[in-house]
């Protein structure tokens, strides 16, 4: 059960209360990715946000050849020299993040009694003290019918971490270019992992105009959320319990 439990909750940080409560509310913003290329502090701003970054073993050979005569310029790049590709638009796509609990962030104390680790709070106070516990399925549930009736695709999952790729993808369906924004790249220099991240993508690149950084939409207040600070969670005991009609 508490495996089943873990995989529903998540939990949205947020930097100041009024943005927790309009969350609540059911009223969501959604920000573009390129919000996310252009943040300058390093524990946010990532310049592959969306874009596949390869980097080979062997050097890289660059090769100008002109079409009339078949002169040749050759470029050599040095080996594991990363090579970034995106689709057009892709800075445009709307993404809601969220953290969720698993075994990266949560200690077990003893059957049904857990506690968040100290280095995951210490790490998400960075995104604001305001946090908002909420469930997966109740919100994929209601942005599911407005982006339904909007007729706008969307997916949803698990952000997963990796090294950079050793070969370059053929996106074979659209969707697929869209997926590129549940990978997060990782090095010394880069801890993403840290955010335990969800996200929701909608797949669509005009929703947000050239003049905003953010759509929002409003899919009604939220039943199964809750608002808190981020410092009630520190030493705080997490279990879980079965509530009764009475005590509903």
């Amino acid at each position: 059960m508490e495996q089943r439990l873990f995989s529903d909750i998540l939990i949205k940080f947020f930097e100041k209360e009024s943005w927790a409560e309009d969350f609540l509310s059911g009223k969501l913003y959604i920000n573009q990715a390129g919000k996310f290329i252009t943040e300058e502090n390093c524990f946010r701003g990532d310049d592959c946000e969306g874009s596949q970054v390869v980097s080979f073993m062997n050097p890289i050979l660059i090769q100008f050849t002109r079409i009339d005569n078949e002169e040749t310029i050759k470029i050599p790049l040095p080996p594991q020299t990363p090579i970034k590709q995106s689709f057009v638009g892709a800075e445009k796509v709307p993404v809601l993040c969220a953290s969720g609990f698993n075994s990266n962030n949560l200690i077990k104390l003893e059957n049904n009694k857990y506690q968040l680790s100290s280095e995951y709070l210490k790490y998400m106070k960075q995104f604001g003290m305001y946090a908002v516990l909420f469930s997966r399925k109740e919100l994929l549930d209601k942005i599911g019918k407005v982006l339904k009736e909007k007729c706008i695709s969307a997916i949803s999952g698990n952000v997963h971490y990796q090294e950079y790729d050793t070969s370059i993808k053929t996106f074979a369906t659209v969707q697929e270019q869209y997926e590129q924004f549940f990978c997060k790249y990782i090095s010394d220099d880069r801890d993403y992992y840290k955010q335990n991240e969800w996200r929701l993508i909608l797949c669509d690149t005009a929703l947000i105009d050239k003049d905003n950084d953010h759509i929002v939409i409003d899919i009604g207040a939220l039943q199964y959320a809750v608002k808190a600070n981020i410092e009630n969670f520190a030493g705080a005991i997490m279990s879980f319990h079965e509530e009764s009609e009475e005590n509903s």
